[in-house]
């Protein structure tokens, strides 16, 4: 029995990196194992009493984390 492993893929995206999920979005890789990556994301909260200098300041910011197969991530460059 043969088992052909993509070693490019198991590399691909690792702690820091800057990467684009179908479903999510723009995420940043904060945790690797194996294929699965945790990927940060963060949503704007349309707070009512939030005005532009409190969410500039991440009072109307959550974070959250994700557990996702990093074949579904594409890398992106650092800018």
């Amino acid at each position: 029995m043969v088992f052909y492993w993509n070693s490019n893929e198991s590399v691909k995206c690792p702690v820091g990196a800057l990467a684009r999920h179908e479903v999510l979005g723009w995420v940043t890789v904060v945790g690797s194992a194996g294929w699965e990556r945790t990927v940060e994301t963060y949503h704007y909260h349309s707070d009512k009493g939030a005005d532009a200098e409190q969410r500039a300041y991440g009072r109307a910011i959550h974070r959250r984390e994700h557990k996702v197969d990093v074949r579904d991530l594409q890398r992106l460059p650092r800018l």
